[in-house]
């Protein structure tokens, strides 16, 4: 379907899919992203896939114009593969051979399914239209199927396996196997060794998992050594690991992508100076290294725009105890220069700072004695400004400025 010029999506399902990929949060429930998830699979996966790779892997060469031309040569794949499925014929005593080779019970209610599996097999055999790359990216299986073979590494050839089952039978009883660094398609109680299209019984294994986690898979797949991808935005990365996290049933594997990622968002916020931000993701990071140099950070950045209260929240949270002594001192300061020597002195006092004590009575003394006029002349002129005297007194004496209160008790019994 057209889309517009304008648009970052080349057609309609990428627009869909990344509006799906966009709603995920950590909080987002597995089963609900899994059903809507096979329904994309089942619409698409093609889609799916590909857009994952532009999303969150970010090659550059995945531009709209290619990608449009991959859809294209996916559905000649599509097409290639109907038209010798519609001729592939197998007597079901076959399927019989292999489950009994395994020690395996065959369900001949599956026998539709493992006749697509097999025509897929025999399509995609190894050096007939398929040739195994390792680290592959998903677009080099997306040739055109009249030109060249069709190249990836085995979850994208697992992949390319679940997309052409799904033209023909419903993909959700289909599983995948995880043997070490490896991946494979299962279904009823068999494994389909797509890389070099043979049937399978593998014993030692990770654990097998619903279709929908071959999303996660490729998700946390290497990247293709061989392909230049751009930086990839920290709230993207974040939203991947968070998709691969949800679909996981293995989340210890995948919470180590997920608190890099958090990891890094905290970082991103951190340099645009959102610093709540930061600290939340800087704490589901689990991170205490992370969170104290964050909440250092922000203590100084605050500081520097003079929210003295924010900036000792942090530093109270950043564990360095000289920090929030040197912001204080700093508040000190601000109010000291600014002629709040009341506020400057009560911070001074809790510092232990005891000549600036003395300062700030001295400050306070000398902008009370700037009010009193320089015109005096006579006793009456003095009485009115009696109380002034009384005050300039008071703070002399607080501030032990003896001279000067010596001076003062002599002068105000003169008048």
């Amino acid at each position: 379907m057209y889309i517009g010029f304008l648009s970052k999506y080349a057609n309609k399902a990428e627009k869909t899919v990344d509006k799906f990929f966009n709603r995920i949060t950590i909080y987002t429930k597995t089963d609900r992203i899994q059903n809507r998830l096979i329904e994309l699979m089942k619409e698409n996966l093609i889609v799916v896939n590909l857009w994952l790779e532009r999303k969150f892997k970010n090659y550059t060469f995945l531009k709209k114009k290619v990608r449009r031309n991959l859809y294209i040569n996916a559905e000649k794949i599509g097409q290639e593969f109907d038209n010798f499925y519609q001729k592939f014929d197998i007597d079901a005593s076959y399927f019989k051979e292999i489950f009994a080779s395994f020690n395996l019970a065959y369900q001949e209610r599956f026998e539709k399914e493992f006749k697509c599996l097999t025509a897929i097999m025999a399509y995609l055999y190894p050096g007939k239209h398929y040739k195994y790359l390792d680290s592959s990216n998903f677009a080099n299986l997306l040739k055109n199927p009249g030109d060249e073979l069709l190249q990836g590494d085995c979850n994208q050839i697992v992949t390319l396996y679940v997309y052409l089952f799904s033209r023909h039978c419903d993909i959700t009883n289909l599983r995948i196997k995880l043997p070490k660094e490896h991946v494979c398609l299962h279904f009823a109680g068999i494994d389909i060794e797509a890389t070099n299209a043979s049937w399978q019984n593998y014993k030692e294994y990770i654990y097998i998992a619903p279709i929908t986690e071959l999303i996660s898979v490729n998700l946390l797949d290497i990247l293709d050594p061989r392909e230049e991808t751009a930086e990839i935005d920290p709230k993207i990365a974040l939203k991947g690991a968070q998709l691969a996290y949800n679909l996981s049933g293995n989340r210890q594997l995948v919470e180590k992508n997920l608190l890099v990622a958090y990891h890094n968002m905290a970082l991103k916020c951190e340099k645009k100076g959102d610093y709540k931000s930061a600290i939340y993701f800087a704490e589901r990071a689990k991170n205490i290294d992370l969170l104290k140099t964050i909440n250092y950070n922000a203590a100084i950045y605050f500081s520097k725009l003079y929210k003295f209260s924010d900036a000792k929240h942090f530093a109270a949270k950043s564990g360095s105890p000289d920090l929030k002594k040197a912001i204080m001192a700093q508040e000190a300061a601000f109010y000291y220069n600014n002629n709040q020597v009341k506020k400057a002195r009560e911070l001074y006092r809790y510092l232990g700072d005891g000549e600036m004590v003395k300062a700030t009575y001295q400050k306070e003394y000398n902008n009370i004695y700037k009010t009193i006029p320089t015109s005096l002349r006579t006793t009456a002129d003095y009485k009115k400004y009696k109380s002034r005297y009384y005050q300039l007194l008071q703070i002399a004496r607080a501030g032990g400025m003896t001279e000067q209160a010596g001076q003062l008790e002599k002068f105000l019994r003169q008048i």
